[in-house]
């Protein structure tokens, strides 16, 4: 095997872990980069500055931070210019950049590289680990040609030129990893790609806290977003996001306004006692305009609010909800998405939007969360899960604990590093 005759060459376990996005955003690459120092790499991160990252690793002394210039043009001439001839000069520009810092860093034995974005991190990634010898690992999240036809239309020119290299690259990677079982089946079928299923599990830092715990997280929750009254006198929904266009904001919108509208006397009388909080989380284009949309609705039952958690406070958040939400609504019908098992190692329910067969990998309806397919099926849902015995959830809680027992660590150990290409098991130094 080409990858084998690679080792003799390579008398230290060097790593890149590469990603073309915002890196304290990227969990699933950061898991990966933290895995490979655990096990005796040492590993050079590469993407960009943004949102903080991860006390543990920024403090590991195998994991070295490598932030890409990811300077753009103004905003005013980016608005006056097509976003497909941005995205192609963004591509060209990165590119010199990465693999300038590609060739600079310490020889690698692996560089993993994940998709999306595959462009230009692909070809890039695939011609710098044969330049220097290196076994390339593809962490397949989504595919970057569905990425793009959300924007561009699934006949755009450059959809099709990223689902070319998309296959390319991956059938000529020396390793593939798939977030899911349905994704790796439609890969080889489609394009002739096979690999690893790799499915995300949570950190170490999301898992099940006391009550005394919970009960301060949930405070400060309240506290944070001005919501007065006794912490059991709200049902807290948690939605943490990226802002991107995969993800269905109007959906929850008329949710809202569902469970907020006027009220009969009889509807009224069906009110559950608690109050409903959804805290929508994160940083992105698309939060702006969601919270215009939302103080133009005027609420008065409902309150929704938008913050920004750091890394290391993330978790509190994550404990601290009833129940989580995922508005998440596949660009491809076959990736699931890291934030479900976040919760579920933290011992919290979900309610997953329904994107298809795909989901049923992670969400099990009425076992570990509960499913819906539209707004009102949503407003149903929460409304329910507001005026619900405390035994409902309870029950639910358990069996997300049950989903979410495994850690990444162990995970990754068992089925990730007996598939690493070069051969990780034999520990030369």
């Amino acid at each position: 095997m080409r990858t084998e005759s690679l080792l003799a060459d390579h008398p230290v376990k060097r790593a890149v872990v590469l990603v073309l996005g915002d890196l304290g955003r990227s969990p699933r690459s950061l898991n990966h980069a933290q895995s490979l120092a655990l096990h005796g790499w040492e590993v050079d991160l590469i993407g960009f500055a943004g949102a903080a990252l991860p006390t543990g690793l920024r403090e590991c002394p195998n994991v070295r931070v490598h932030f890409l210039d990811d300077a753009s043009p103004q905003p005013a001439r980016q608005a006056r210019t097509p976003y497909a001839v941005r995205a192609v000069a963004r591509a060209l520009r990165l590119g010199w950049r990465l693999v300038a810092l590609l060739m600079r860093v310490r020889r690698p034995r692996l560089i993993l590289v994940q998709n999306p974005p595959g462009i230009p991190t692909l070809p890039l990634a695939w011609c710098v680990a044969r330049l220097r010898s290196a076994a390339l690992v593809v962490d397949w999240h989504n595919l970057t040609s569905a990425m793009l036809a959300l924007r561009l239309g699934p006949g755009h020119v450059l959809v099709t030129i990223a689902a070319a290299v998309e296959r390319a690259v991956g059938r000529r990677a020396d390793r593939n990893l798939f977030v899911s079982q349905a994704m790796a089946d439609q890969l080889r079928q489609q394009w002739a790609i096979t690999g690893v299923v790799f499915r995300d599990r949570p950190g170490p830092a999301f898992k099940p806290v006391g009550a005394a715990a919970r009960a301060a997280s949930r405070a400060d929750i309240l506290a944070r977003v001005g919501a007065r009254g006794d912490q059991r006198q709200w049902l807290i929904v948690v939605s943490p996001t990226s802002w991107t266009a995969d993800e269905d904001f109007d959906l929850l919108l008329g949710a809202v306004r569902l469970l907020d509208g006027p009220l009969t006397p009889v509807a009224a009388e069906q009110m559950p006692e608690r109050r409903i909080l959804i805290v929508v989380s994160g940083r992105g284009g698309l939060r702006e305009r969601f919270e215009h949309r939302v103080a133009a609705l005027q609420l008065r039952r409902v309150v929704v609010s938008t913050i920004w958690m750091e890394p290391d406070e993330y978790p509190a958040l994550i404990a601290a909800a009833d129940v989580g939400l995922c508005l998440h609504r596949s660009a491809s019908g076959l990736d699931l998405p890291m934030k479900v098992m976040d919760f579920f190692g933290a011992g919290v329910p979900v309610c997953a939007l329904d994107y298809g067969p795909c989901l049923a990998e992670a969400v099990r309806d009425g076992e570990n969360g509960l499913t819906f397919t539209d707004a009102a099926q949503l407003a149903r849902l929460l409304k329910e899960l507001a005026g619900a015995e405390p035994g409902r959830i309870e029950r639910l809680r358990v069996g997300a604990a049950v989903s979410g027992a495994v850690s990444w660590d162990a995970a990754w150990a068992e089925q990730v590093l007996p598939a690493l290409p070069v051969a990780a098991s034999r520990g030369d130094h």
